[in-house]
């Protein structure tokens, strides 16, 4: 899980003096990840002996600090379960941040005096953060939920009890009286609970809302007394109670994002089928995305997940293209590179494009492979 407040710290490390490490390696096996791992380590020392704005002390240090990384990651042989691509942001004065992420980006080692957090951040988004409420009449359970992980917010019980329930006084018109006891205490509960629920979804950077309750009674009544914003971030719910376990919890709450993130998937898929023509605001095919992308056009990249293919790249402005030529921004030639899908889903990160890899409908960018969805037509 990428935790904000960790994100946050990361994003505001700067340092002239010792530059941090950023480290982005896919782990998933079979890949033989290690042996890219120390391709990526030995060019980089090598570039840090050819850059002079570094003291030589801290150039060793550097060295011993990729060291460490390299058997920080090695040392767990290929067991990253659920993880497919690891980040680490260090420095030689003992800044450590680790994150692991279920979805691939290409692999980069990147030392500088600010770290690459532009592929994190792009992770964050396509992993949205969740509120999950789990309430009956008596307790309630706000957590946490992101990429198919939670975390336990706040547990907050009801402190008043209903009294005079075994008066002789209620006796005839008793039952009515506790009655209306009853469904006031409800009420007041849940009127606590979902104004705590909206000041910690402020606070909280959530992107969307899930309830669990009792279907019977207590869910409608909740839906009906969230704030309006929190209605229109409600994905979701399902008939739950605050005292199951996490698993089940957890499971419950993935079966609704699940659904959630099915219906998104369509609905961009269904955009770029109905826009792909001349002048519409998606196209399909490696060579009019890539196009496109070139002009800063990409909102949304849509990418059948392992989809590759060979093409050219300009090392010094990253332009991209599929034919051999000059780089129209310098005048030198273009390298070969393996995988231009790589190279344009980091373009579009850089350009703070969404990638979206594509998990329910990914036979329906066959034999394309992606397609984008347009910020603007030229």
């Amino acid at each position: 899980m990428i935790n904000r407040g960790q994100l946050d710290s990361l994003l505001e490390h700067h340092s002239e003096d010792h530059p941090i490490v950023s480290l982005y390696v896919n782990v998933e096996l079979p890949k033989k990840f290690g042996s890219e791992l120390n391709s990526m380590i030995r060019q980089k020392n090598k570039e840090l002996h050819e850059d002079r704005r570094l003291s030589p002390e801290e150039t060793a240090r550097l060295e011993k600090l990729l060291a460490e990384i390299e058997k920080r990651i090695k040392v767990r042989n290929g067991y990253f379960p659920g993880t497919k691509m690891v980040a680490i942001f260090a420095d030689t004065e003992g800044f450590w941040q680790e994150f692991e992420l279920p979805i691939h980006y290409p692999n980069r080692l990147i030392i500088d005096s600010d770290p690459y957090t532009k592929p994190l951040t792009a992770a964050q988004d396509q992993f949205s953060r969740f509120l999950l409420l789990v309430s009956n009449s008596r307790k309630a359970r706000i957590l946490t939920l992101q990429a198919n992980q939670l975390m336990e917010e706040q547990e907050v019980f009801v402190e008043e009890e209903l009294q005079g329930s075994t008066d002789e006084s209620l006796k005839g018109f008793g039952e009515q009286h506790l009655a209306r006891s009853e469904r006031a205490l409800l009420y007041r509960h849940i009127k606590h609970i979902t104004d705590m629920t909206f000041e910690l979804f402020k606070k909280g950077k959530y992107d969307y809302l899930i309830v669990g309750a009792p279907h019977d009674r207590e869910l409608p009544i909740i839906k009906d007394n969230l704030h309006s914003y929190l209605q229109r971030r409600l994905i979701g719910s399902f008939n739950g109670r605050p005292d199951e376990p996490s698993d089940a919890i957890l499971k419950k709450a993935v079966e609704v994002t699940d659904a959630w993130d099915r219906q998104t998937e369509r609905e961009l898929l269904d955009f770029i089928r109905t826009e792909d023509y001349e002048g519409g605001k998606a196209l399909s095919g490696v060579g009019p995305t890539l196009k496109a992308l070139m002009n800063g056009q990409v909102h949304t990249l849509a990418v059948k997940e392992d989809f590759s293919r060979d093409g050219y790249m300009c090392t010094e402005d990253h332009y991209l293209d599929l034919s051999n030529k000059k780089c129209p921004l310098c005048g030198q030639q273009l390298r070969p590179v393996e995988d231009i899908v790589n190279e344009m889903i980091e373009e579009t990160i850089n350009q703070n494009g969404e990638v979206r890899y594509l998990k329910h409908f990914p036979d329906e960018l066959e034999p394309v492979g992606l397609a984008a969805r347009l910020r603007f037509v030229m």
